[in-house]
């Protein structure tokens, strides 16, 4: 084998390990698991796809003082309200009107915001 071919080569098997490893830690972030061997296999196709994956963990919307909005793990919320503000207060929770995605105006009637298309209760 020529030179070239041998660094080729080995440039290719880099990538494809940083994409399984990438991939390993995207769906680890988002809830998933066995994500090296998406990436692995899949190469930077796989990577893609872990990047679209939805986040599985549940989120809660949080305001500060400042009118701030995070959106925080319910895992993480006690040091989240610690650091934020506290999430029973009702000045930081979003209006009755409002969606608690993305705070567009509702409409009482709305099951789903038509701005985002997040779900109701």
């Amino acid at each position: 084998m020529e030179p070239f071919t041998v660094v080729v080569l080995v440039i290719v098997v880099i990538v494809w390990f940083a994409c399984g490893f990438l991939s390993e830690d995207l769906h680890r972030r988002k809830g998933y698991e066995g994500g090296f061997w998406v990436g692995f296999l899949l190469g930077l196709i796989g990577l893609i796809y872990s990047v679209g994956l939805p986040d599985l963990r549940a989120k809660k919307v949080i305001r500060n003082e400042q009118g701030e909005i995070f959106l925080v793990p319910e895992e993480n919320e006690a040091s989240a309200s610690e650091e934020q503000g506290t999430a029973e207060d009702p000045a930081n929770q979003p209006a009755k009107n409002e969606c608690p995605n993305c705070f567009a105006k509702l409409s009482p009637e709305d099951q789903v915001c038509p701005n985002c298309g997040f779900k109701i209760k």
